[in-house]
């Protein structure tokens, strides 16, 4: 039964020709965002930086990209940069439309396993999705669940009818997606001085502390392995374990901590609530989940 289920694999110039797709209108621009930029482009589809490059001297070949030198905001240096050209845009219009009729799975509001087309995700979701990231969610996730908080806020009421300004309430019934633990770490030999530094940093009480590497180094295992030794020492230990993926947006990291901390509308003495990444008047119910 397992093997009949749909399984969600997107080529990697698919990818980018729809993620160019869906931002075409920084064509011809002067200054753009980092969106068409390499870093911007393999983070909204999931890549590593050189197979992003690898990928586009193909379709530049192809005639399907023109590569640009821009000013990128917030950038002190111009930046290679790419956009569809007009043969670009006519296969990647193609292209979407066999990617949207995709099959996928989806959990409703009701909580029942569905399974239908890409290009019909969002309306079922009543998110606000990308076709790109639809793809991406259902490629390494499996199945896309209503109420994520990763999807930001459901953009319709229950009767379907748009809400008021100053109305919009935080995905209603939503479920958290961080967990309370680390996955079980593979077995670290080593790292002494690594982890000897984020006990330092848990004595100094330093708000935050940034792990950085290539890919594949171990990052998130010796992450996993600092605070499975926290977790036994400290059996109250909260933790908050958020598996970010590329394309999540800013609103899921943010409600997940604050939910771990029990902050809420309630009680906020800092006024968190009012740095969420949220639409002007909007507002939050974390008990509503």
């Amino acid at each position: 039964m397992a093997s009949e289920l749909p399984k969600v694999s997107v080529a990697v110039s698919d990818r980018i020709l729809l993620h160019l797709l869906e931002h075409d209108d920084q064509a011809d621009k002067y200054v753009v965002t980092n969106s068409v930029t390499r870093r911007g482009i393999a983070e909204a589809c999931a890549l590593h930086p050189p197979n992003v490059s690898r990928t586009m001297r193909t379709i530049l070949r192809q005639g399907l990209v023109s590569e640009h030198s821009r000013t990128v905001k917030g950038e002190s240096r111009r930046q290679k940069t790419w956009q569809l050209t007009d043969t670009g845009r006519e296969e990647g219009e193609m292209r979407k439309e066999a990617m949207a009729k995709i099959p996928l799975l989806i959990r409703d509001r009701r909580g029942t396993l569905l399974e239908l087309e890409a290009g019909q995700a969002t309306d079922r979701l009543e998110a606000d999705l990308s076709l790109l990231q639809v793809l991406m969610h259902a490629q390494h996730e499996g199945v896309l669940v209503f109420g994520d908080i990763r999807f930001g806020p459901i953009r319709r009421s229950e009767g379907g009818k748009p809400k008021q300004p100053g109305r919009l309430t935080l995905l209603a019934g939503a479920h958290a997606t961080y967990h309370t633990a680390p996955p079980p770490p593979r077995d670290v030999h080593g790292r002494t001085a690594e982890l000897e530094r984020l006990h330092q940093w848990r004595i100094d009480r330093t708000p935050a502390l940034v792990l950085s590497g290539i890919a594949g180094i171990g990052k998130s295992t010796l992450a996993a392995q600092w605070v499975k030794e926290m977790m036994e020492k400290e059996e109250l230990l909260s933790v908050c374990w958020y598996p970010c993926q590329p394309w999540d947006r800013p609103l899921g990291v943010a409600v997940s901590v604050l939910h771990r901390l029990g902050i809420d509308e309630n009680h906020d003495p800092y006024n968190l609530m009012d740095t969420l990444p949220m639409l002007p008047g909007a507002s939050l119910d974390v008990d509503s989940w």
